[in-house]
């Protein structure tokens, strides 16, 4: 390998893992370190603040480090909003800073070296962000055959269609059959697995031509 070759791969980004960051934030007690582990992080500021928020509490076992910890965070969160609010990217090295050198200098005690966890709020938006996504798919169709939108169709339709899907045989059949539900639209009006019998069910039917006009009367309406 030639020298100029060994120069490039010197000066190139190594991405660690966001594990591998936070040890050093954690553990290293290093303003610069800290800061390095960020900085070859494919994290931004935004998502890297709750990896620390939620785990700062397993590594900082001392209150006084713990309350120290926090106040780098809570004021490092002050400069993300000012990011929102004004589109202004240059509050977040402020926010880096502080969520990083800050923390990592926060801690006078001993580290714990516990065994780090995914942030809770990425892992609950993860888990409901496919169920918005279906309910959105839903109101779609049901709102073009009732003639208003997906967002008129969330608020005002279908609570009301969800409770006759799951109450009324003769409704639920109609609706599957005309609108062709999928597998995971099916399983949110049901309430139930994908992989249910119910659903099963309702898949292995005809399809309709049209909705049924006179099911449906009941929710047609122009949107304000």
């Amino acid at each position: 390998m030639r020298a100029v070759d060994v120069e490039q791969l010197g000066d190139r980004d190594v991405e660690g893992s966001v594990y591998d960051a936070l040890r050093e934030i954690f553990q290293s007690g290093s303003v610069e370190r800290a800061r390095r582990a960020s900085a070859n992080l494919d994290e931004d500021p935004e998502s890297l603040i709750l990896w620390i928020d939620e785990n700062l509490p397993l590594e900082y076992r001392d209150p006084a480090d713990l309350v120290r910890g926090y106040d780098r965070l809570s004021r490092a969160d002050v400069y993300l909003g000012r990011t929102r609010r004004r589109q202004a990217f240059r509050f977040w090295a402020y926010a880096s800073d502080l969520m990083t050198a800050g923390v990592a200098m926060a801690r006078h005690g001993r580290w714990a070296g516990g065994q780090y966890r995914f942030p809770m709020w990425l892992a609950k938006m993860s888990r409901t962000r496919g169920r918005r996504a279906t309910a959105q798919s839903l109101c779609l169709k049901i709102g073009a055959a009732v003639h208003a939108s997906w967002k008129r169709t969330f608020v005002d339709v279908l609570p009301v269609f969800t409770a006759m899907f799951r109450s009324d045989e003769a409704f639920r059949r109609a609706m599957a059959a005309a609108f062709r539900f999928e597998e995971k639209e099916l399983a949110y009006l049901l309430d139930a697995d994908e992989d249910s019998k119910e659903v099963r069910a309702l898949e292995a039917l005809g399809p309709e031509p049209a909705a049924p006009k006179d099911a449906l009367s009941g929710f047609e309406g122009e949107d304000e």
